[in-house]
């Protein structure tokens, strides 16, 4: 950042959290510091200007609502920015896929080899000007990372040439210019290296390359993505909109607080607020974006009788729209999304069953994981989910204004005051719920805006101009019939080989079904929903989206199944093993010669009969086409797996735990000896076991039994031996240098408190000891490791990254 920049950053921090600063004064400061660059940021995500000028306007709005949460201990504009962009996620995610391409992009001399990812770091660093460890703070990834990819974006361009001089980077010069053009150091501050500059012809040609690649990076940003011209007065009328918007929200609360006085003093609902709204009480060392509070289910009394609340009263809709033409498959793409779009303008409130199948990952042999999901929906903001695999609910999610409230049945209910920090609504699949679904919260998803709320999609304009620009991108591929509806086929693919199908409702354009095709094998589903029945503007009870009644012991299983209204059943969906088993290969022998460890392995699972274990699975390994081995696993969506660089071993974890990143089983097999298979003692590992580069070791580390057992070992891969290298209770991020012979990793007594190690592995000796944390995974620059180029920390993948030797 600039000078300017820093003395402005340091004012506003200074701004937001001193009570003598109002809200106005706030608001109008922010906006003209840090609203253009906010607005510019929005446009990435959303074309329409208007919409971002709002997500920008939000984002100020929220960091001003929430300013008591923000305590220093990261970049402001870092802090915003990150709220503008999960402002503009919320209507603009589908599938979790990354944010569209400008169609800009495609009309300049700019190298096609960038990604995606490099363009939006292209925007971040030279288009909006933020620098290097804001985009860290802003991304979630370590400042060296980012520097990494920054070097990788010069070195893309093809201008200039960076000196390849070996003694360049010992250079001091060099090292601060490499920050200066990451945007680490304020301007003049390399006064004091004119001299080394002078005399240095390296230097002098690094800073040439720096300044070359920097100016064509900015050009290449302005073209793919424009900066949106705002004058003064624009600003100050949008600072203006801005401070309306949080006297308004001001004054809500004050009303919402003293209804809450009346009605929920006596409730187990006060507790929730005693903690949220008394911010003072405990000045936590990293406070999150939102407090989360859990309490004991309690029965309440409800202002309704529960039987009134539980009747359902639906409308059918024969006359929703009768003077609309059916789609047909001569219809256009613009006349399909267009009726996609006007889809939600149909009803105020809404309720449908949508049916989530998981089709397990790649390999798995067996039924898909099949979850039903009920969902009231009342305009603008109500939105109530029940979810379950069978015949009774397990879940519960109310969404009510900018709140929400989600219960496991039986469990505890966690509530959250500042719900527009919120992704948008998911549905809920299988391996969604565990013991306590509050405690741990969504692990798979997928947003019913594009199915429910189709016109606040940034999606379907993007959909539609691809199929414009090359029509076999995005098509009418045929007509088909879901739930009793007739419907128009879409299919829409994807640079990375993956598909996406969804089946439009041809009279109201609601999205009935919606298929999610592999990239590795385009012919294997991975998932898809189906809208099994849905009814339009159906009567509710008044207080069926009432906390009240959310917290009470009502019989949910009456509304599980609305009154006369049956389940449909699901067609064109194999509910049975629905993937071509290998038996026919299960017998095969491989040919003199065959070496696995050139091989291409396939992967495949199928559920055993134990009746004492019904979570018991068969993995059967093949190279190529010829079986290596068979042995049991837990479920297999819990599986990841690790190579080693010359194909010979894969490493097998299963059940990992994301809250304690641990991992409850290890397998590591020999692909040349399949026969050598070992399952280490011990019941909990830390995450990530990791090969040398060499193939000649690996690394694990057990944190759990007596402390003999604890600690991180090295298991020889020729000897067949185990080597205790450090007893550490806890450790994880495993990474070898590349010359095999010293490992770096992130230990201590517990994830709270951490040190860095490097650890000589021959001799167990530690080379380097710094503190670390969990949160800022960053190896410290005075470490022999962070010379070593490599990436830290590392990426853990399912069986896909086990595939290719």
């Amino acid at each position: 950042m600039s000078e300017e920049q820093i003395i402005t950053s340091y004012d506003l921090d200074w701004m937001l959290q001193s009570e003598k600063v109002s809200d106005a004064d706030l608001a109008r400061a922010i906006a003209r510091a840090y609203y253009p660059e906010i607005l510019h940021l929005c446009t990435y995500f959303l074309e329409d200007i208007d919409k971002a000028d709002q997500a920008a306007k939000e984002a100020i709005i929220d960091s001003i609502r929430n300013r008591t949460r923000f305590w220093g201990t990261e970049n402001l504009r870092a802090w915003i920015c990150a709220k503008a962009v999960r402002m503009c996620r919320k209507p603009a995610r589908f599938f979790a896929r990354r944010p569209r391409r400008k169609p800009g992009g495609e009309r300049n001399n700019f190298p096609r080899s960038f990604n995606p990812s490099e363009k939006y770091l292209i925007l971040l660093r030279y288009g909006i000007g933020l620098g290097a460890d804001e985009i860290a703070s802003l991304t979630k990834k370590p400042v060296e990372k980012i520097r990494q990819n920054l070097e990788q974006l010069r070195s893309k361009t093809g201008v200039g040439q960076k000196a390849a001089s070996a003694g360049l980077e010992i250079h001091e010069t060099a090292r601060e210019l490499a920050r200066q053009a990451d945007g680490l150091l304020e301007s003049g501050t390399l006064a004091v290296h004119e001299d080394h500059l002078r005399s240095c012809t390296e230097c002098r040609s690094y800073a040439g390359y720096l300044k070359k690649t920097g100016e064509y990076l900015s050009k290449a940003a302005g073209e793919l993505y424009p900066k949106p011209v705002r004058s003064e007065g624009q600003v100050l009328s949008a600072a203006r909109e801005i401070i309306d918007s949080v006297w308004e929200d001001q004054s809500k609360k004050r009303v919402s607080l003293r209804l809450k006085e009346i009605g929920l003093v006596l409730g187990a609902i006060v507790l929730v607020g005693i903690v949220i709204f008394s911010a003072q009480l405990l000045v936590p060392v990293d406070p999150p974006d939102y407090e989360i509070v859990y309490i004991q289910i309690t029965a309440t009394a409800a202002e309704a009788a529960e039987e009134e609340i539980l009747t359902f009263h639906g409308n059918a809709e024969a006359d929703v729209i009768q003077a609309l033409e059916p789609l047909k498959m001569t219809s256009t793409m613009d006349e399909v999304i267009d009726r996609m779009k006007m889809s939600s303008e149909l009803w105020e409130q809404l309720w449908v069953e949508a049916v989530v199948l998981d089709y397990g990952p790649l390999g798995y042999i067996g039924p898909p994981q099949t979850y039903y999901n009920r969902v009231w929906i009342k305009k603008p903001n109500s939105v109530l989910v029940l979810g379950g695999p069978l015949e009774t609910p397990d879940y519960l999610l109310l969404y009510t204004g900018y709140n929400f409230y989600e219960r496991a049945m039986g469990e505890t209910m966690r509530f959250s005051l500042s719900g527009s920090d919120l992704s948008p609504l998911r549905l809920n699949t299988p391996f969604s719920l565990t013991e306590n679904q509050a405690g741990t919260g969504v692990l798979f998803g997928y947003q019913v805006n594009n199915l429910l709320y189709p016109e606040v999609s940034e999606f379907f304009d993007s959909m539609k101009r691809k199929s414009n620009q090359d029509p076999a991108i995005s098509m009418i591929v045929g007509e088909d019939t879901v739930s009793g509806r007739d419907a128009i086929r879409l299919r829409t693919d994807y640079p990375d080989g993956s598909q996406i199908q969804m089946y439009v409702d041809a009279k109201t354009g609601v999205i009935l079904q919606q298929r999610e095709y592999s990239a590795m094998i385009p012919s294997q589903i991975l998932r898809e929903i189906v809208i099994t029945s849905i009814q339009y503007n159906p009567v509710f009870h008044t207080n069926l989206m009432d906390i009240q009644i959310v917290n009470q012991d009502v019989q949910w299983d009456a509304i599980w199944i609305p009154e006369e209204q049956g389940r449909h059943p699901l067609r064109n969906v194999n509910l049975s093993e629905h993937r071509q088993r290998s038996e026919a290969f299960r017998g095969a022998e491989a040919p003199e010669g065959f070496d696995p460890a050139e091989a291409s392995l396939r992967f495949e699972y199928s559920n055993l009969p134990v009746p004492d274990n019904p979570s018991t699975w068969e993995a059967v390994i093949y190279g190529e086409r010829y079986p290596l081995l068979a042995f049991p696993v837990g479920v297999p969506w819990t599986l990841t797996c690790r190579r080693s660089d010359d194909g010979s071993w894969i490493s097998i974890g299963q059940e990992i735990n994301p809250e304690s990143l641990d991992t409850n089983s290890l397998y590591w097999i020999n692909l040349r000896n399949p026969e050598i298979t070992v399952k280490p003692a011990g019941s909990r590992f830390g995450l990530g076991t990791t090969f040398s580069p060499d193939s000649r070791y690996l690394i694990y580390s057990q944190n759990a039994g007596y402390s003999a057992s604890r600690g991180v070992f090295v298991y020889d891969l020729a000897t067949y031996e185990v080597r205790k290298l450090l007893e550490v209770p806890f450790a994880l991020y495993f990474s070898w240098n590349p010359d095999s012979r010293q490992i770096t990793f992130f230990g201590g007594d517990r994830i709270t408190d951490l040190s860095e190690y490097v650890l000589d592995v021959e001799t167990g000796e530690i080379l380097f000891q710094a503190a670390a944390s969990i949160h800022n995974q960053v190896l410290s620059p005075e470490s022999p490791a962070a010379g070593w180029g490599i990436e830290f920390p590392p990426e853990y993948g399912g069986f896909e990254s086990c595939v290719e030797p």
